[in-house]
């Protein structure tokens, strides 16, 4: 058999496996999940004593006034630690423990001062003496995020985390992501970028528009200090009805409506997309709202985003559709957290519609997949997996629409459409390659793919 010959090309026999397009992940918080590669890593953590003992470990490694940071720290069988029982298992240490979510922390006193709270800063959750209890929710956590990141940067060094977070990315698959974090953080990132073996575009969390503009950057957003809302864990995500067992706990809005329209409409007409953290029906509502506001005044193809939309109004499907809102998904939300999780929080009937997926092509409504990483792991194929299996049938996708939403629906979500996403002619060369053939391996293996090789501009990066 001929054998083709292009000069200066490599001829590698794959003996049978399976090309996709580079796999992408629209929703990554990349300094933290380059955090995560030498912070405390939480998720199997089960019970208060087993955290405190990690921690207690952690300090006899570290120099006084070092960063112990913990990450994915799901709820805990027992309880909750108290800031007296980090304190006194870290007392020279600044420790900062994030929950899965990213939307609530526990710190120490050390951490606490070293992050320069206050007792009357909202969402520094007091006991009934109004001391501090540790437990940090809403805007404080936001505030927390930035400088703990940036605490942990001096420390790290953005530039490794980075490096570590691409290395892990194209070890499953990942050849493109999209990077929503602070702005320090994408500043940083900007000038490490074009090393990387990954491709990483940054979307900057910050209301900034005259900042981010001078960088050169038209993706604006994210979650963070941009989040319009909390998560159903931390009974933050805004809802348009009470949690369930409350007549009148709704969650919360951390964004005066007035304040957020404006700014949408400022970074419309300057020709930014942006994107927020919309998980319940009442944030989602919020976002909307200020995209269609600054679409009426200013018509153009943006494609801004909404990013998890867990929960929506039985009216956003085709209004986010007449907008031509692109939503940024986690199905891995529902591979971790099924829809029968969250009769802790809402209703039956609500519970049954949160994480909608399928229901979005229904209405022709263009969709992207992401992790949230480090809420779950950076791992299309797990995505995908979830996707596929989701835990109401009626929401489930078939294998090729899984696969679109990780590869043409994350290109799409950043106007690269034309660029990568399939595998064509004139196209980035920016490839998975995987052992097994997706369309014919059991739906409930998916995630258990080996990745053999990942491909970004031609050129290898991970090779198994």
């Amino acid at each position: 058999m001929l054998q083709p010959h292009i000069v200066g090309a490599t001829v590698k026999d794959l003996q049978g496996a399976t090309l996709l397009p580079g796999l992408g992940d629209a929703h990554v918080h990349f300094a933290a999940t380059g955090f995560l590669q030498t912070a405390l890593d939480c998720g199997e953590i089960k019970t208060v004593s087993e955290l405190l003992r990690r921690v207690e470990k952690e300090a006899a490694k570290k120099e006084d006034g070092e960063l112990i940071l913990g990450l994915r720290l799901r709820t805990l069988d027992d309880g909750v630690p108290t800031f007296s029982q980090l304190t006194a298992a870290a007392p020279d240490n600044p420790v900062f423990i994030r929950h899965v979510t990213g939307h609530g922390a526990f710190a120490n006193e050390l951490a606490l001062s070293t992050l320069l709270f206050h007792p009357g800063r909202p969402g520094l959750v007091l006991d009934e003496h109004d001391k501090p209890t540790g437990y940090i929710i809403a805007q404080a956590m936001q505030v927390a995020t930035q400088k703990m990141y940036t605490l942990n940067a001096e420390q790290v060094g953005y530039a490794n985390a980075f490096r570590a977070g691409a290395e892990a990315a194209v070890k499953q698959g990942c050849t493109v992501l999209h990077a929503l974090d602070d702005l320090p953080a994408v500043e940083a990132l900007l000038h490490v970028e074009p090393y990387l073996p990954a491709r990483v575009l940054p979307y900057a969390q910050t209301f900034d528009v005259d900042a981010v503009e001078k960088l050169g950057l038209k993706r604006i957003g994210g979650c963070h200090g941009m989040a319009l809302d909390g998560d159903f864990d931390m009974y933050t995500a805004a809802l348009g009805k009470p949690y369930l067992g409350f007549s009148d706990k709704l969650g919360m809005l951390y964004h005066d409506t007035e304040m957020l329209e404006s700014f949408v409409l400022e970074a419309h007409r300057r020709g930014f997309q942006c994107a927020f953290h919309a998980v319940g029906d009442r944030a989602v509502e919020q976002a909307l709202t200020a995209y269609e506001k600054a679409q009426r005044a200013f018509p153009r193809a943006a494609r801004h985003r909404i990013e998890h939309a867990q929960l929506i109004y039985h009216n956003h499907m085709e209004r986010i559709k007449s907008a031509n809102i692109m939503m940024s998904l986690q199905p891995a939300f529902n591979y971790v957290w099924n829809h029968l999780t969250y009769y802790e929080w809402v209703d039956r009937e609500r519970a049954h519609t949160v994480d909608p997926l399928k229901t979005w092509t229904l209405h022709n409504v263009p969709i992207a997949g992401g992790s949230d990483s480090t809420v779950t792991d950076l791992a299309p194929l797990l995505g995908i997996h979830a996707a596929v299996n989701h835990s109401r049938e009626e929401e489930r996708l078939n294998i090729q629409e899984a696969l679109e939403l990780f590869t043409s629906g994350v290109a799409y979500s950043s106007f690269d459409e034309e660029k990568r996403g399939r595998l064509e002619t004139g196209l980035q060369a920016d490839i998975t390659v995987l052992k097994d053939n997706p369309l014919t391996t059991d739906p409930t293996s998916l995630k258990d793919i080996p990745i053999l090789m990942t491909i970004v501009d031609g050129a290898i990066v991970f090779e198994r």
